[in-house]
């Protein structure tokens, strides 16, 4: 039986051997949607969400709820991998949180479609079921719209599903920083757990030159996986996050370049607004 160190070990030897490839950003997704996430054909993506919560006074003891998130990209834009959560709360008594899932995105943007569309399949350990996620997104200009569908097997009834629907809003304020937030909620949620709908928000900054990323985040979910991010149980309290994304095997000098936001926003504003802020956009751009 392997431990969760040995897994963990596993996939920092395949990050010390991927190929070469082009990053995609964390910039064009929100805190608790993936967006379909896609990492580039052999790349190995490794994410780790440190989320916190501070009690009431007068302990006001900080309480840490981590969450790995490791994958990597496979041909035909697919992508398999794992999370783990070391404090999960999702399952009384079963605080290591595994979900194991695969990725596809067959339909983007970037490849000429109107739209993103993707989907993931998964097996969570601690709810002892499968789930699974639809995603649907467009670009439209600076702004990056998302839409899900979830498919969840409840812990507390058995296995029986629940479905959940959410929506998400990227802003790209500029070629490295962007903020995002998001909604998802249970269609049915369990009055007696007192479910909440999950939301979140952030600001996601990338780091000039390399295809690395970091977000400053606050939410009221505990782990990133599609069960810990769908629904909040008991107090909603505010948790802060801190999330550093980095790529291995992707090109190092990745600028995180995304030329529709300027262009689309200038077309936006029309001639006598975008002849005042064009000297501004292109101070910005360098």
């Amino acid at each position: 039986m392997f431990t969760a160190a040995q897994i963990i070990a596993t996939f920092s030897i395949l990050v010390m051997a991927a190929v070469p490839a082009e990053a995609q950003s964390l910039l064009e997704r929100s805190p608790n949607l993936s967006g379909e996430w896609i990492a580039p054909h052999g790349t190995v993506q490794f994410n780790f969400l440190h989320r916190f919560v501070r009690s009431d006074a007068p302990v006001r003891k900080i309480t840490n709820f981590p969450t790995f998130v490791i994958g990597v990209g496979l041909p035909e834009h697919t992508q398999v991998g794992f999370l783990y959560s070391t404090n999960s709360t999702l399952s009384p008594g079963y605080p290591n949180e595994w979900e194991f899932y695969g990725r596809w995105l067959p339909v983007s943007q970037d490849r000429g479609a109107p739209i993103d569309l993707g989907g993931q399949v998964g097996y969570n350990l601690a709810a002892k079921g499968l789930d699974g996620e639809i995603s649907i997104a467009r670009w439209a200009g600076p702004v990056r719209l998302i839409g899900v569908t979830r498919v969840l097997d409840d812990p507390s009834s058995g296995g029986n599903p629940d479905v959940a629907l959410g929506g998400g809003l990227v802003l790209r304020l500029q070629r490295y920083i962007a903020i995002a937030g998001d909604l998802v909620t249970l269609t049915h949620r369990d009055s007696i757990l007192d479910e909440k709908p999950a939301w979140s928000a952030g600001v996601h900054v990338a780091i000039p030159g390399t295809p690395h990323t970091l977000s400053i985040q606050a939410t009221n979910t505990n782990t990133a996986t599609l069960e810990g991010a769908s629904s909040r149980s008991g107090r909603d309290d505010l948790r802060g996050e801190a999330l550093p994304t980095i790529f291995s095997g992707a090109n190092e000098h990745a600028e995180h370049n995304y030329p529709r936001w300027r262009r689309d926003l200038l077309q936006g504003l029309g001639h006598w607004a975008a002849h005042r802020v064009q000297p501004w956009l292109a101070s910005l751009g360098r």
